[in-house]
C-alpha cells in the first residue's frame, strides 16, 4: 500500500536537508550564508536518463509590500539556478536594482 502523502514528503525533506547541509560545507566563500544551490533531481523522480529534460519551473514572487499594485512577478527556475540568481532576476522584475541589496 501506499505511503501516506505527508510521509513521502516528509522523508523527501528530510533526504534534501542532509544533502544540503553535506554540499554547503564546502568552501563557498562568495555564496550568502543562507544561498544554497537547488540540486539536480533524483533519476528516478525525473525518469529514465535518455528522457527530454524538464521544463523550468515558474516561482511566483509576491511583493505586495515592494510594489504597489503588483501581486507577484514570475521568475522561471531550474534546478541550476541559485538563490542569488533568483532573487536578482525578481527584484528586477520588480524593476529594482540588485546592485543595491
Amino acid at each position: 500500500p501506499k505511503a501516506a502523502r505527508h510521509k513521502r514528503l516528509s522523508h523527501l525533506f528530510q533526504r534534501a536537508s542532509g544533502a544540503a547541509t553535506a554540499a554547503t560545507t564546502g568552501a563557498t566563500a562568495s555564496r550568502w550564508a543562507s544561498e544554497k544551490k537547488l540540486h539536480e533531481p533524483r533519476a528516478d523522480l525525473v525518469g529514465s536518463p535518455g528522457a527530454a529534460p524538464q521544463p523550468p519551473c515558474i516561482l511566483k514572487i509576491f511583493g505586495g509590500a515592494i510594489s504597489r499594485g503588483a501581486n507577484y512577478k514570475s521568475v522561471l527556475a531550474t534546478p541550476r539556478c541559485s538563490a542569488r540568481q533568483l532573487v536578482r532576476e525578481a527584484l528586477e522584475r520588480y524593476g529594482l536594482d540588485p546592485d543595491d541589496f
